[in-house]
């Protein structure tokens, strides 16, 4: 047992010393761990015509984690710059993010930056946290990841309990793919209120990567009136054109979010 103790001790430092050492919640795979995974006819198909497919990525049997995990992907009608330095400029996701009220950098040198935000919740609140974010693009592909990091002045009713996740964009033709996931654990919620995160999240992650397709499309694309449910994708029409399916659509399926 002490050898074993030993071992341990010994990798944990060996890997500290190399930098290696990152921490993503179960379910959700660092950005330069994850590659896409190749669509299927169907879900090419609904993408092309302007949907935008969610799911809930659910943890490991065992893994107890207060949050949860979410993948979204969508296409965009532009080239890889544009999407990625609109990303890249934290300083005006209040201009087009529905639920950002304001940001703040603190801090930036080249591929990584330190940002405080504030977030519009419901009834008229606000949370508050702060990011590291980490970027990278080269000729093909981009990311774009993030992990809160402590704001000691802030109270535990004034944040969150904690996020990460991150944008990868890759060019699919004359588009980009776009892939967004994300943890959140939303932190102190009044009791029997639960209900309310879980519907936010719902409305808040397709209405955040239509704004962006909005912001970042070069031009308008025709979209067909579709909407189809699978075992694992949620695609849910855009929400320029349309409101998202009921509840009773919703439940269709315990796989989506």
């Amino acid at each position: 047992m002490k050898k074993l103790f030993i071992l341990f001790i010994l990798f944990i430092s060996l890997v500290v010393a190399a930098g290696a050492l990152v921490f993503f919640k179960p379910g959700l795979p660092n950005a330069q761990a994850m590659q896409l995974a190749p669509l299927s006819h169907k879900e090419s198909q609904l993408l092309s015509n302007g949907n935008i497919l969610i799911k809930e990525i659910k943890p490991n049997p065992g893994n107890k984690i207060k949050g949860k995990s979410f993948e979204a992907r969508v296409l965009i009608h532009s080239n890889l710059d544009h999407v990625y330095q609109t990303l890249t400029q934290f300083e005006h996701y209040d201009q087009f993010m529905p639920q950002v009220k304001k940001t703040r950098v603190l801090w930036r040198k080249r591929k990584e930056a330190v940002v405080n935000y504030t977030l519009k919740v419901p009834f008229g609140g606000e949370r508050k946290y702060r990011l590291r974010m980490t970027s990278s693009k080269n000729k093909e592909d981009a990311t774009i990841e993030w992990k809160m990091i402590p704001w000691p002045e802030l109270s535990p009713k004034e944040t969150i309990g904690d996020t990460e996740g991150y944008w990868m964009l890759k060019k699919s033709g004359d588009d980009i793919l776009l892939l967004y996931r994300v943890y959140v654990d939303p932190g102190q919620i009044p009791k029997g209120l639960e209900w309310l995160v879980n519907k936010y999240y719902k409305k808040n992650i397709p209405a955040l990567l239509d704004a962006l397709r909005r912001q970042t499309t070069d031009r308008p694309k025709k979209t067909k009136k579709s909407n189809h449910f699978d075992d694992n994708h949620l695609s849910i029409k855009p929400l320029c054109q349309t409101s998202l399916e009921s509840k009773t659509s919703q439940q269709k399926s315990e796989s989506v979010i």
